[in-house]
C-alpha cells in the first residue's frame, strides 16, 4: 500500500491539485486525501 500512497503523493505534486490528481489516477478526491493523511 506504502507505493500506491507515494504514486498518489506524487500525482498531487505533479498536478498541483489533489482533484486533478484524483481524475488522473481514477479515483475520488476524498480517497486520494485519505491516502495522503495515512502517509504522513
Amino acid at each position: 500500500m506504502l507505493l500506491r500512497q507515494i504514486q498518489y503523493f506524487q500525482a498531487v505534486v505533479e498536478h498541483k491539485s489533489f482533484t486533478e490528481a484524483a481524475d488522473a489516477c481514477h479515483i475520488s478526491q476524498s480517497a486520494i486525501s485519505q491516502q495522503i493523511k495515512a502517509l504522513e
